[in-house]
């Protein structure tokens, strides 16, 4: 079983990456990095890689937006060559980072925001009763305190929406 996910992955692995970056790799490993390159190629692409359920194309998208949210520069140089050679479009590649762009950076604003509840009373007084609109709270006010027009562009984003309105969704 283990020969056969080898011999099935390190296939897949030279299709996806090109045989030439994959022979490299395994020329320079030592026998401490062996192992690592052994579970790679038997689980990631003699296991994973090698199911029918899920065309590589979608797996080269999944991998780019995973890769870049975990900030892996060397893997995913690795697999924006694999997307490309899998069929990936710039346009599909460039729809996957600009969702990781909103999808790594805004749960962490959102967060940053409703966790202020929790924070310290100083620090939660110094927002507490600023805006209305949870999105709007903490923002700097403009000159002379006219927040009317920024809460008119505000007033259409989810995130000013009230909770009793996310809740009727």
């Amino acid at each position: 079983m283990v020969k056969e996910l080898w011999d099935k992955g390190l296939a897949v692995r030279k299709e996806v990456l090109g045989a030439d970056y994959v022979e490299r790799q395994l020329e320079k490993v030592d026998d401490f990095g062996m192992p690592m390159q052994e579970l790679v190629t038997q689980s990631c692409w003699g296991w994973l890689w090698a199911r029918p359920q899920m065309p590589r194309k979608m797996r080269s998208l999944l991998n780019l937006a995973i890769l870049s949210a975990l900030n892996r520069p060397h893997e995913f140089k690795a697999h924006m060559k694999g997307a490309l050679t899998n069929g990936c479009t710039r346009e599909e590649i460039r729809e996957v980072l600009l969702q990781v762009a909103v999808y790594c950076g805004m749960p962490a604003g959102v967060e940053g925001n409703t966790s202020r509840a929790s924070a310290p009373e100083g620090a939660r007084e110094l927002c507490a009763g600023r805006r209305s609109s949870p999105a709007l709270q903490c923002l700097p006010r403009p000159p002379g305190g006219n927040t009317s027009s920024r809460r008119s562009v505000y007033r259409t984003l989810p995130l000013g929406r009230s909770n009793s309105a996310w809740k009727n969704l």
